[in-house]
């Protein structure tokens, strides 16, 4: 009997497993996510390598070290955090340089890069107006008040001439009324 569904599998879609390549092994597939990384302009991360991949961190010290006296990569340390970055050998100012050119242009897109709604760059996307609290008036930029802030009235003129820490010699003198 030979019907659309048959015992044979002709007419379904799924009706069998494809066979799959055999993986790589996690070394061959670390080494190529990492090139990968670099081609792309990123450094990859010790602790990335240990989290994508789900391994030990000595097992990721083990692979990476095994990596890099293959000789086809390299590895710098970040100046802040002290994390070690692994990349494709020779590729390093690359890196950086493309690095520098991102943070650049994130830096002009978040200070008005984009446009407003009347066409002009630097605008607000909402057409020049600011969020409530956002921006300060002008009678608020001197002594960094609030708009509608009061100034404190201290009372006495010693507290005017030196502030409000006392005297020029630094003791506090009682008030006499």
């Amino acid at each position: 009997m030979s019907h659309a569904g048959g015992a044979q599998g002709r007419g379904r879609r799924f009706s069998r497993p494809k066979r799959r390549e055999p993986s790589l092994p996690v070394e061959k597939r670390v080494e190529m996510f990492i090139l990968r990384n670099s081609r792309n302009g990123y450094f990859t991360k010790f602790s990335t390598i240990t989290t994508k991949f789900n391994i030990t961190e000595a097992e990721t010290w083990n692979l990476v070290g095994m990596l890099l006296s293959a000789g086809n990569l390299e590895s710098i340390h970040d100046p802040t955090s002290g994390e070690m970055k692994i990349f494709e050998v020779g590729k390093k100012y690359e890196i950086l340089n493309t690095g520098r050119r991102r943070r650049i242009e994130e830096k002009e897109e978040g200070r008005g890069g984009r446009q407003g709604e009347d066409g002009r760059r630097g605008g607000h996307p909402r057409g020049g107006k600011r969020t409530q609290g956002g921006g300060r008036e002008e009678g608020a930029r001197k002594g960094g008040r609030r708009p509608g802030g009061h100034k404190e009235n201290r009372g006495s003129t010693e507290g005017q001439q030196h502030g409000a820490h006392g005297s020029a010699d630094g003791a506090r003198r009682p008030q006499s009324n």
